[in-house]
C-alpha cells in the first residue's frame, strides 16, 4: 500500500514597509526671538516694535507668529528714553526698545532688547512701588499661545540718588531664578518687585549679579512693570534707568 507524500506548503513571510509619514507641519517646535535678527526685529517707535516669525515652510497652512512689544502706560512722572533729551535739543536719545550686546554678563556677541526711562523731575521720585507716578508698563503679547518660555532680566541694580530699578511681572504665572540671592531682593510680584538689596549696588557690565531667569509655562500676554525706587533732590542728576531682556525661547504650534 502506497502512503499519499504530505506535501508542506510553505508560507511566505510578506514584510509590510509602513509607509513614513512626515510630522504635521502644525506640530509644536522650537521657537526663538533673537534681537540681533534685523529681518524678524522692527521698531517701530519708542514705543511700539514687533518680532515675526514667519510661516517655517512657507507654503502654508502655517501663519506667522508675532511678538507685539507696546508701552502701555506711563506714568505722571515717567518718560521714555534720556531725561537730558527732553531738557536740552539734541542731547541725549530715546532709545527705548533698541538693542544693545554685552551687558548682565552676556559677553559681546548676546543681544539683548533695552527698556530705558527715566523721570521728568528727580524731585517727585519716590522710593516706593505703591503708586505708579515712577513707573511705566511694557506689554509684550504673542500673536496665539507659546509654551515653556524663557528669557533672562539683566542689570538690575542702583545709583544712589540716581535711580533703583524695581521690576515686576503680571498677566502669567511665571517662576524666577536669580543668578545672585544675596544681591537681589523681591519676588518680582506687583506687591514686591525685583530690585538690588540697597539704593547704591551697581552692576558692571562684566557681571551676572543683577539677573534674574523668567520661565512661563503657557503664554499669550505678559507686562513688564517697571519702576524707579530712588528718591533725590539733587541738582545734577539725571535719573536715567536702563535693564535689559535677553532672546526668548520657547515652543510654538506655527497653525
Amino acid at each position: 500500500m502506497t502512503r499519499a507524500a504530505a506535501w508542506s506548503v510553505p508560507v511566505v513571510a510578506v514584510a509590510a514597509t509602513a509607509p513614513a509619514y512626515a510630522a504635521s507641519p502644525c506640530d509644536a517646535r522650537p521657537g526663538a526671538v533673537d534681537w540681533s535678527n534685523a529681518s524678524r526685529f522692527k521698531r517701530a517707535n519708542a514705543a511700539s516694535a514687533t518680532y515675526t516669525i514667519q510661516d517655517p515652510d512657507g507654503t502654508g497652512p502655517g501663519q506667522a507668529l508675532v511678538l507685539t512689544i507696546t508701552n502701555t502706560f506711563l506714568g505722571s512722572n515717567t518718560h521714555l528714553g534720556d531725561q537730558l533729551s527732553t531738557i536740552f535739543s539734541g542731547w541725549g536719545a530715546n532709545d527705548n526698545l533698541r538693542t544693545t550686546t554685552g551687558v548682565g554678563g552676556s559677553g559681546s556677541g548676546a543681544t539683548s532688547l533695552q527698556l530705558h526711562q527715566s523721570p521728568s523731575s528727580n524731585d517727585a521720585k519716590v522710593s516706593t512701588w505703591s503708586t505708579t507716578s515712577n513707573k511705566s508698563i511694557t506689554t509684550f503679547t504673542f500673536s496665539r499661545p507659546v509654551t515653556n518660555l524663557s528669557f533672562t532680566l539683566r542689570d538690575i541694580d542702583s545709583a544712589q540718588q540716581d535711580f533703583w530699578d524695581g521690576i515686576a511681572l503680571a498677566g502669567t504665572p511665571f517662576t524666577a531664578g536669580k543668578a545672585n540671592a544675596s544681591y537681589l531682593d523681591g519676588t518680582g510680584a506687583l506687591d514686591n518687585p525685583f530690585r538690588a538689596n540697597g539704593n547704591n549696588r551697581g552692576v558692571g557690565d562684566s557681571s551676572t549679579d543683577g539677573n534674574v531667569t523668567i520661565t512661563m509655562a503657557s503664554v499669550t500676554s505678559f507686562e513688564f512693570h517697571y519702576w524707579n525706587l530712588s528718591h533725590s533732590s539733587a541738582l545734577f542728576v539725571d535719573g536715567d534707568q536702563k535693564v535689559y531682556l535677553s532672546g526668548f525661547s520657547f515652543d510654538y504650534k506655527p497653525c
